[in-house]
């Protein structure tokens, strides 16, 4: 079946650690399978996935919202915080061993560069001794001292000088310039309608829109979205997250362009 055929897929390395694939497979579950594959896979997938295990992270809270409970939920953020603080103390090691790496390479060039350094002056200085000696030397053959010169005395001589050197929706719901102002209510019971939601979060505020989605058939898909007139009345219903409607607890969180490239 195709879930056999993409689970033989990721016992390779080589695919296992895409964040992409991993995507493209619970897409195919959700489709045509169940929600308890689709969990599992992603539980996997955030297991396994190194090239950007943040992005299937989101997407599994994301699906635990809207097909989840509160529970599942729960359970999900606990696992995906645990492997967040795996994945930070593994980039931290491998940052740590990176920079040791380069502090070594950086010292190993400095010694080479020295090394370098010092053959070059060693080498200009024997060139330098030789010609001062080869120029002396002629010098002594072509002059003959005349019986009345006088040499010098060693005193005399000059001294040697020392060296030195120098969420946005398929079907359009929400307005791109209106998210600020919208919140995403999702866990819904299939019966909650527009007024529950108005009834319970008119609390906070006048409510400027209330669009819940629904399916072909004109049925509630259990989340929706609610507009308001301020940013501070926005915050307040982020508040209100799980607050009860229809005795099942929803879930309210910011609405949020969502990128149409990943997954």
């Amino acid at each position: 079946s195709c879930r056999e055929l993409m689970s033989s897929l990721f016992e390779s390395k080589l695919y296992k650690e895409q964040t992409r694939l991993w995507l493209e497979f619970v897409r195919l579950e959700l489709r045509y399978g169940t929600v308890e594959h689709t969990r599992r896979i992603f539980q996997r997938g955030i297991q396994c996935s190194t090239d950007d295990p943040e992005l299937l992270i989101q997407r599994f809270l994301e699906f635990e919202m809207i097909h989840g409970t509160l529970e599942s939920y729960d359970n999900a953020a606990l696992k995906c915080r645990r492997q967040q603080k795996k994945l930070e103390e593994k980039r931290a090691k491998e940052q740590l061993q990176r920079e040791e790496k380069n502090s070594k390479k950086t010292e190993n060039k400095k010694t080479e560069n020295k090394k370098t350094e010092s053959s070059k002056k060693t080498e200009s200085s024997k060139k330098k001794r030789k010609l001062s000696s080869d120029k002396t030397s002629t010098e002594s053959k072509h002059h003959k001292p005349n019986s009345s010169e006088v040499l010098p005395s060693p005193s005399q001589f000059p001294k040697k000088p020392q060296s030195c050197y120098i969420i946005l929706s398929s079907d359009g719901e929400v307005e791109k310039s209106r998210y600020h102002l919208t919140v995403f209510v999702s866990n819904l019971s299939y019966s909650a309608t527009e007024d529950h939601l108005n009834e319970t979060f008119r609390t906070v505020g006048e409510i400027c829109d209330i669009r819940l989605v629904k399916s072909p058939n004109n049925k509630s898909r259990g989340f929706g979205y609610i507009e308001f007139h301020t940013r501070d009345q926005v915050m307040a219903a982020l508040d209100m997250d799980r607050v009860k409607i229809l005795d099942r607890p929803c879930y309210v969180s910011e609405c949020k362009e969502k990128d149409r490239n990943a997954g």
